[in-house]
């Protein structure tokens, strides 16, 4: 169809993909809401974009956003594994938006009240 899809399809993500073939490594979803160029310069001029994780081990969470922080991106936590399908999710709506305005150069930002 030319639209960006879920290879896994929406009721699995690749992150709990990998974790079931490799079932004592510690699998953390991060960095693909974004395109390499800006993976490790997350600095936008309305200030650091977060950069969502999921993962089942809290040490490697920890780890991973702390890379995350040194790449100037603000980490957000969205919980275990299963949430990797929502993470996903985000990579859809970058690419969803990347073809309509013919640019990547964007990224997320939460706002909080």
């Amino acid at each position: 169809s030319g639209k960006p899809q879920l290879a896994t399809g929406q009721y699995n993500s690749g992150a709990e993909e990998v974790q079931s073939w490799l079932p004592e490594a510690k699998v953390v979803k991060a960095f693909n809401q974004i395109t390499a160029a800006y993976m490790t310069d997350g600095e936008f001029p309305e200030g650091r974009a977060e950069m969502f994780i999921a993962g089942n081990d809290e040490e490697a969470k920890k780890q991973v956003s702390e890379i995350i922080s040194a790449f100037k991106w603000q980490p957000v936590d969205m919980g275990g594994l299963d949430a990797a399908r929502i993470v996903e999710y985000f990579a859809m709506l970058w690419i969803t938006y990347g073809f309509r305005t013919g640019t990547w150069n964007h990224a997320f930002k939460m706002v909080r009240k």
